[in-house]
């Protein structure tokens, strides 16, 4: 018999197994609308963000809908067992953006001081299609990771050009996009930010551009994992 590698289970799919649980017990039906992530959070004596990412695996298995601004409730009665198949099951948003933070911030400091005329032109091109598309509500999610990808390449560092295109890539992920479709104001507040970051590269502000960059990830981190009231 072959023996397979046992994996840790990610908590937040710890966290999928007991609301499914909760689900079928009868504690909540079709209809109901879950705890609020705050509670479910001290229930299950877990970081918001974990719920946040449970919640959104739940609704990407068809068990929950997501209301922005209400919550969580109850659309289907789960099998007792999990369908990863739908989730990439060694994937967090959480991990991703904490991940980003140090590596981005670094990589738009680096940029002030090496891009080039011709980048940063790149740059403002790639934001003013962005901001385009928003007023015409036909937002682009490439274009956002394009001008990430151009600020990386902006740095004449392989390493940082290498390690935007896997975060790029990680974004395909189901749960990713979960959570950047329940963002609130989210286009409003990505174009703010990445003016800033271009403006701090273009004035060759190092320390300015890595703020803006860290800024522009926590604001996503507090987005994703808190109601605007917490902001």
């Amino acid at each position: 018999m072959p023996i397979e590698k046992i994996m840790p289970k990610k908590t937040y799919l710890k966290i999928v197994d007991q609301i499914k649980e909760m689900i079928n017990s009868g504690e909540y039906g079709i209809g109901n609308r879950l705890p609020p992530e705050r509670e479910l959070a001290n229930k299950f004596g877990v970081s918001r963000p974990t719920v946040r990412e449970a919640l959104s695996a739940l609704e990407i298995l068809g068990i929950i809908d997501i209301q922005v601004g209400s919550g969580g409730y109850v659309k289907a009665i789960p099998e007792r067992q999990i369908s990863t198949n739908q989730l990439q099951v060694d994937f967090s948003p959480t991990e991703l953006l904490e991940a980003r933070l140090p590596v981005e911030g670094a990589m738009a400091a680096l940029a002030a001081i090496k891009a080039s005329g011709d980048a940063i032109s790149e740059m403002k091109k790639i934001y003013f299609e962005l901001v385009k598309d928003v007023r015409e509500n036909n937002y682009q999610p490439d274009k956002d990771r394009m001008l990430h990808l151009k600020i990386a390449e902006s740095t004449k560092n392989i390493h940082f050009i290498e390690i935007i295109k896997y975060f790029n890539h990680q974004m395909d992920n189901k749960i990713w996009q979960n959570f950047s479709e329940q963002i609130p104001n989210r286009t409003e507040r990505m174009i703010s930010n990445h003016w800033n970051i271009i403006k701090a590269i273009e004035d060759r502000d190092p320390d300015k551009a890595r703020a803006m960059m860290e800024m522009h990830i926590n604001i996503g981190l507090k987005t994703y994992f808190f109601n605007d009231n917490d902001l």
